[in-house]
């Protein structure tokens, strides 16, 4: 089978069949690495552009794109180009998977239900569909907020 990997799986002791073929991006291998070197063979690949721009679209609408890293992103777009199974404990690479329809899996507690995220001021309390840097009606900082089941 073939795998993708999150350094979030990694560090709750996931290990690979033996007959997975495992892959991983080069920004996520960077956080596997701080963790010290895995004791079986990783693949380390790019994702294409285009996974990467649908990735992206697909964050955008379901609010995902302020909680994802450049390493989430790639990711998941390799997970598109390899057509394996995306290992991860992120909640936000969860939901995307799921919508993009990517097969997922995950060692501990996995995610329920897709969601569309909406942020919410702290100060105002006004709530917002897409991420901004402040709260543009009182410059308040947004949080993540639950939002709505897809």
């Amino acid at each position: 089978m073939v795998v993708v990997l999150d350094a979030s799986s990694l560090s709750k002791g996931w290990q690979p069949g033996p007959n997975d073929s495992v892959f991983t991006s080069r920004s996520v291998w960077a956080e596997i690495l701080l963790g010290g070197t895995p004791c079986f063979e990783v693949k380390v690949e790019q994702p294409s552009r285009r996974s990467v721009s649908s990735v992206l679209e697909t964050a955008i609408a379901t609010g995902d794109d302020a909680r994802l890293s450049r390493a989430d992103v790639d990711l998941i777009a390799l997970a598109m180009d390899a057509r394996g199974t995306l290992i991860t404990e992120d909640f936000s690479i969860q939901n995307i998977a799921e919508v993009l329809e990517i097969p997922w899996t995950s060692i501990g507690t996995p995610m329920t239900e897709v969601r569309k995220w909406r942020y919410r001021c702290k100060g105002c309390l006004k709530v917002f569909e897409e991420s901004h840097d402040a709260c543009p009606v009182c410059g308040a900082a947004l949080r993540t907020y639950g939002g709505s089941r897809r």
